[in-house]
């Protein structure tokens, strides 16, 4: 069952981090906006994780920084990119930062659309894989 007021890390504020906690703070709003800060006083999404362990949360944000805003793929297929891979390990929260950041860039409704259908063609009528590709999921 999804619960979407449950989180498993209680919500840090800015005031309750230590120096290295706050610079990641301001690193994530910075780049990102203040929009990430919730009623509570803490950051929503992955970053509220990040200032939990700023040693690593550290080095996670600047990698998903340099991803999203210093690559050389277009922006209309990194957020598609995101949106897919969101949607394979059902990240709601994922989905809902970037489906519309998505649309914004280019991808449509029924681009994505058209897709789900025969994804869901191939699943209703088990369509099999070639006889020399291996599964990645698993036997359905």
């Amino acid at each position: 069952m999804y619960c979407h007021d449950m989180t498993r890390l209680p919500y840090l504020r800015y005031d309750d981090l230590d120096e290295r906690g706050r610079e990641v703070w301001d690193g994530v709003t910075g780049s990102r906006g203040g929009e990430l800060v919730n009623g509570e006083g803490g950051l929503i999404g992955p970053f509220n994780a990040f200032v939990h362990a700023p040693g690593v949360g550290r080095h996670l944000s600047a990698l998903g920084g340099r991803l999203r805003f210093k690559t050389s793929i277009e922006r209309r297929l990194s957020e598609l990119a995101i949106i897919t891979v969101g949607a394979a390990w059902r990240a709601e929260f994922e989905w809902w930062a970037h489906a519309r950041i998505a649309r914004e860039h280019g991808v449509s409704d029924a681009v994505c659309g058209y897709y789900t259908l025969v994804s869901f063609l191939l699943n209703a009528f088990a369509v099999p894989l070639p006889p020399e590709a291996l599964p990645q999921w698993g036997e359905a």
